[in-house]
């Protein structure tokens, strides 16, 4: 399957008055259709098909020098024969990957779904917040539900940190020079290594685990 089939086609496009329309393919679901589905299969083998043709479509937007910023189950679309299709390009940007002092808008992607390095106000990052998502997005589709679901961005980071442990030197070195790194204070924590536990793999095999 080629990597293009991973992306929304661009079919035409029309303007009215000073409104463009986009027009694209049809596709009926999207991915949180998918994992809010109770009578969906959940083996292995159909979780790690939705996860790599997501992981290919990614590469190969990202191939293009371009960041998605807002990668979500609401903006990856699901066709009748499973095939998905990434969507909704409105926050994505171009990667100056020669520059490392570009500066881009850190008030991109959606909560549950923000990678850290947004959280903590930095301008400067890479597609690497995209992947951050996608590692979310896997989970939610194992658990049945979000595995970082923040109601504020406070509470978003305290989330993350109660899982993957408070941030450090040695863990994530330099993070202190992030804008809004030195504004909060947290109780230091271990991160939590049963991930069988945190991701509730009560019913999937050891080769889920290990993706």
């Amino acid at each position: 399957m080629g990597i293009l089939l991973q992306v929304l086609k661009y079919i035409d496009c029309f303007a009215t008055g000073d409104m463009i329309s986009i027009v694209t393919e049809e596709v009926p679901f999207t991915f949180g259709d998918v994992i809010r589905d109770k009578s969906r299969p959940k083996t292995d083998e159909l979780n790690r098909w939705y996860h790599s043709q997501i992981l290919s479509g990614i590469a190969y937007i990202h191939s293009k020098d371009i960041m998605h910023r807002d990668m979500k189950p609401e903006n990856i679309l699901v066709t009748l024969r499973n095939v998905i299709k990434i969507a909704d390009f409105g926050q994505a940007c171009i990667y100056l990957k020669n520059n490392a002092d570009e500066e881009y808008d850190e008030n991109v992607a959606t909560r549950w779904y923000r990678a850290p390095e947004l959280l903590f106000g930095s301008r400067k990052y890479g597609p690497s917040v995209d992947i951050w998502a996608i590692g979310c997005i896997l989970a939610e589709l194992v658990r049945g539900k979000p595995i970082f679901p923040g109601r504020s961005e406070l509470e978003q980071i305290s989330v993350i940190f109660g899982v993957l442990g408070t941030p450090n030197e040695t863990n994530w070195p330099k993070w202190r020079t992030m804008p809004d790194a030195n504004k909060l204070l947290f109780e230091p924590k271990e991160p939590r290594n049963n991930w069988a536990e945190i991701c509730e793999f009560k019913k999937t095999s050891k080769k889920m685990k290990r993706l």
